[in-house]
């Protein structure tokens, strides 16, 4: 049983060990052709017993037809009348037609839909396949027409695919792209029509470029630069004027209509807030240290002066009258003691005198008994900023009502000054 068994196994083995005598006889040609043609069917091979060289080698073609409209293709071999065949017989139906040595297929198409029609020739072999489409609607006619309106519009390729006119490219131009929509959104394009196409980024930078060079003119630290397809205006200026002048000056290169993202019709995209197309980050400086300010300190003297001073120091007194003004001496209607004149006052009424040369003379008369000084005062205010020297108290007094009954009030006494 042992034996058997090792005959058999040499016996599988034996003809991959010995060369077949008639391959040997084969000449050099021979077995170069033998090699191609394995090669060609290893090729197109799908199976043990199938291939697809027939339909591999044969001539291909696309052809879009829109119902109502014949086609008519002319062929360059004699084809069999009954070797025509279609994919589904309801969609596009054939007529063969020969004159004289040409010879025509003219497809007339019958529904929308999609299908191929397989043409051989005399000797039955298979030469041509059409891959038809058919549509409801003549789409070369559309295509046509939307590239007629869209010529001057840079950057578009408008192609058909399947069953519609696909618009694609960058559009350089806002205003281009407000033409493309113009056209698309006509009713006899938007159902034929999609509209791939974008607003170009080197539009955005040529936007910005233009923005920062009318800006730079009164707010020249303001940069324009383009962020994620918006225009981001950052810098420093010196007040929110300049911050609203700068934006406003922006506003006006926006188109009036910008071409939305492709991902917002995804529904499964993440959305942000919606941003406006001119974003700020703008810093306004903080107003410069002002200069400090001096100090002026103020020395004010109240003095009291005799009768004699006049004739001594030739003390000239000269109130400074109004038109019309007058001056009482004595009592006030209100009880208090002092001068009253023509402009009212928050203490009645009061007049103006300038003493000269007081200051060099003030040591001199008090020394000689001719005056003294009641009261000094002095003050420190900022330059420019104003001042007053309050030194009064409360005087009672006892004032008699109309029915003669008397009561007790109070009264200012002292001195202010203003400066």
């Amino acid at each position: 049983m042992r034996n058997n068994l090792i005959f058999i196994l040499l016996f599988i083995f034996l003809p991959s060990r010995f060369v077949n005598p008639a391959e040997q006889s084969m000449s050099g040609g021979q077995s170069q052709d033998l090699l191609q043609d394995v090669k060609r069917k290893n090729k197109y091979q799908r199976s043990r017993l199938t291939n697809d060289e027939s339909e591999g080698t044969a001539d291909k073609r696309r052809m879009l037809l829109t119902t109502g409209e014949d086609k008519a293709v002319d062929l360059d071999f004699e084809p069999n009348v009954n070797g025509i065949s279609f994919g589904n017989p309801q969609i596009v139906t054939t007529t063969l037609v020969k004159v004289g040595d040409k010879r025509e297929l003219v497809f007339k198409p019958l529904k929308a839909g999609e299908t191929n029609v397989t043409i051989r020739d005399a000797d039955g072999t298979l030469r041509l396949i059409f891959m038809v489409r058919v549509t409801g609607s003549n789409l070369l006619r559309i295509a046509t027409e939307v590239r007629s309106l869209l010529r001057d519009v840079e950057g578009l390729d408008i192609r058909i695919v399947g069953p519609k006119v696909v618009i694609e490219g960058e559009v350089l131009v806002p205003s281009d792209y407000g033409r493309l929509l113009t056209v698309i959104q006509d009713k006899s394009y938007t159902d034929f029509v999609l509209n791939l196409a974008d607003l170009s980024p080197l539009a955005m930078q040529v936007m910005a470029r233009k923005i920062q060079e009318d800006v730079v003119t009164f707010a020249p630290n303001v940069k324009a630069r383009v962020v994620n397809g918006m225009i981001l205006l950052d810098g420093t200026v010196d007040s929110k004027d300049q911050v609203d002048r700068v934006l406003k000056v922006a506003d006006l290169y926006l188109p009036d209509l910008r071409p939305g993202p492709l991902l917002e019709k995804d529904p499964s995209a993440q959305r942000h807030p919606p941003r406006q197309m001119i974003q700020q980050n703008i810093i306004i400086n903080p107003p410069a240290p002002k200069k400090q300010e001096k100090l002026v300190r103020i020395t004010v003297h109240f003095v009291e002066l005799s009768k004699n001073y006049n004739k001594v120091f030739n003390f000239m007194w000269q109130p400074a009258y109004t038109e019309n003004s007058q001056i009482t001496i004595g009592q006030s209607q209100n009880g208090s003691v002092g001068t009253t004149g023509s402009t009212p006052s928050s203490n009645g009424f009061s007049f103006g005198a300038t003493i000269t040369s007081l200051l060099p003379k003030l040591d001199s008369l008090q020394a000689a008994g001719f005056g003294r000084i009641l009261k000094t005062g002095t003050v420190v205010v900022r330059s420019g900023q104003p001042s007053k020297l309050v030194e009064q108290t409360d005087y009672p007094v006892t004032t008699v009502g109309a029915n003669g009954q008397a009561s007790a009030s109070s009264i200012k006494v002292g001195l202010t000054v203003a400066v």
